[in-house]
């Protein structure tokens, strides 16, 4: 553009130069300056006895060109083409996209970026495994089978209580004796439920940068992208091969995607303990009348009123509630809302 403007600016002189010659006589020196002031305008130079040179009209067209083309500025953007032979060309579906090889570069001024995931992989405590507790376990159902003696050695075996909860529970009558003991009753009847837990954050990402821009659509198409940038076309979703002319890179893409945890599984009774274990025996159906009370606890213990007989008993113990929940914590991550990227 600036050589036609300069080749434009250069014909005009010439004319201006031939009108000089031709058309416009140069002033004869010999004549008087009255002769002379009747071919120039006047002017406040002339009035005063300016000696100096006066531009021609052409003189000012031609600096006014030359004005102009100096003052344009040099880096205007080229024009883009929206459509044309290439991107008529593609199957139904893809668009061109210009692609940086790093995904942190901007995109040209008029290019609307879209930043996809390439790849994922997952890191340690990406899958973790939770547990939530569905029914707690009870600490007074279950059988005890109680050892006796008249000595601390608790060697014979005695009555078997069948524990069902706290309450005031019958049983044959049996008189008390000097020494008993039994295992206490373990936590029994809970539930729970394990899930996996998800942490996003906890996953390496390989991103890529589409930058899209309709009005240059056939540019991009074309090969026209800046250094730096690979000409591409996308569609949505897997598609297994590329279009004539995009088939050097292809690129499946998503905008999110899935970790894929392993499935855990969660115990509530093992974990958890009942302690303070405590059997006492009563002479009533109401259980107000106490015989003998003392701790289950594996040991041979000493009963009071060693000899009385009791025909109720009580049986209680408290829970520490505990939930574990294990697995192999695996994550097998994949993209999700797919896109395929070809590029040339």
């Amino acid at each position: 553009m600036v050589v036609a403007v300069r080749w434009m600016g250069a014909a005009l002189l010439l004319g201006a130069c031939s009108l000089e010659e031709q058309g416009a006589a140069s002033p004869d020196p010999t004549q008087p300056d009255s002769m002379v002031d009747a071919g120039l305008p006047d002017s406040p130079e002339h009035e005063a006895g300016f000696d100096g040179p006066v531009d021609s009209p052409a003189d000012a067209v031609v600096d006014a060109v030359v004005d102009a083309v100096v003052d344009a500025p040099s880096d205007a953007p080229p024009s883009c083409q929206s459509t044309g032979a290439c991107t008529q060309a593609l199957p139904a579906g893809w668009s061109p996209v210009a692609v940086p090889s790093d995904p942190a570069t901007a995109c040209a001024a008029g290019f609307a970026p879209s930043d996809l995931l390439a790849q994922v992989s997952a890191a340690a405590g990406a899958c973790e495994c939770a547990c939530n507790v569905t029914k707690s376990p009870a600490c007074d159902v279950g059988s005890i089978q109680r050892y006796i003696s008249s000595d601390a050695s608790c060697g014979t075996a005695g009555v078997l209580l069948s524990v069902n909860g706290g309450g005031c529970t019958p049983n044959a009558p049996i008189s008390v004796s000097a020494y008993a003991k039994g295992a206490p009753l373990g936590p029994s009847g809970g539930a729970c439920a394990a899930t996996a837990v998800e942490d996003k954050s906890k996953v390496a990402k390989v991103r890529l940068r589409a930058c899209a821009s309709p009005a240059c659509a056939e540019d991009v198409c074309q090969g026209a992208v800046p250094a730096g940038f690979a000409a591409c076309i996308i569609k949505s979703g897997d598609e297994p091969t590329c279009p004539a002319g995009f088939a050097a890179k292809r690129t499946v893409v998503g905008q999110d995607f899935t970790l894929g945890c392993s499935a855990c599984t969660c115990d509530v009774n093992g974990p958890s303990k009942c302690t303070g274990a405590t059997l006492s025996y009563y002479s009533d159906a109401a259980c107000t009348k106490l015989v003998t009370t003392g701790p289950v606890n594996g040991l041979c213990n000493a009963n009071q009123n060693a000899g009385s007989s009791a025909n109720h008993f009580k049986y209680s113990a408290t829970l520490q509630q505990s939930c574990a929940a294990t697995g192999p914590k695996a994550a097998t991550p994949a993209l999700s809302q797919l896109s395929t990227v070809c590029c040339k």
